[in-house]
């Protein structure tokens, strides 16, 4: 674990920043980047450094309402232009063991989303279940055409099993406009999974989400 010495700014000179994470106006840079860094509590820099986005919380304004065939959904109160952080994916962080026991007895309508953005074995040892605890991500559907990605984010640790999850608009929303992101798999990966019909009724809609 490493913190910043930063005084005066944290540019790209700044071992937290030097991925580069955001620009000037807090906008993820890097769509494809593999995490992100962000300076934490034992840094020298303050509260106002740019390298500081996820931890300060979403400055969007949200709407939950009823969509038909899906249920409740959230759609954006204001434009979110591409790069913008919307929300973080948060709630009870249980085990393996425990993933697998929730995911049976509620059959597969779960809120489940596996830390496995950095993981390399074939099951990630922790998960964060909304079910029950969360924000308003637990209100975001999923989209075969999502608006927004997720991304592993590291504040306080650097522990790969263990990141934070931040959905940032994955190109530019209106107002309006239904958060989604893509939470199911691929059929290239669905081999042995349940299937239900999907209805995010975008162009794109692989017409099946696999549990």
């Amino acid at each position: 674990m490493f913190w910043c010495e930063c005084t005066n700014g944290c540019g790209s000179d700044c071992e937290c920043a030097e991925r580069g994470n955001y620009d000037e106006k807090g906008l993820l840079k890097d769509e494809d980047c593999a995490r992100i860094i962000e300076c934490g509590t034992h840094c020298k820099c303050d509260e106002s450094c740019a390298n500081r986005v996820v931890q300060r919380g979403s400055n969007a304004r949200f709407e939950i309402r009823r969509f038909a065939h899906k249920g409740w959904g959230v759609v954006a109160k204001q434009r979110l232009v591409k790069g913008a952080f919307v929300a973080e994916y948060v709630g009870e962080v249980i085990s393996y063991d425990e993933v697998e026991r929730r995911g049976l007895e509620d059959r597969g309508l779960t809120y489940l989303f596996d830390l496995d953005k950095e993981f390399t074995g074939d099951f990630s040892d922790f998960s964060i279940d909304a079910k029950s605890r969360g924000n308003i991500s637990h209100f975001f559907n999923h989209s075969c055409d999502p608006n927004m990605s997720a991304y592993a984010v590291y504040v306080e640790h650097r522990d790969p099993r263990l990141h934070r999850l931040a959905l940032f608009a994955s190109r530019d929303i209106a107002a309006g406009e239904e958060l989604t992101f893509d939470y199911s798999p691929s059929v290239a990966e669905a081999t042995g999974l349940k299937a239900d019909p999907c209805h995010c009724g975008s162009d794109k809609c692989r017409k099946f989400m696999y549990y």
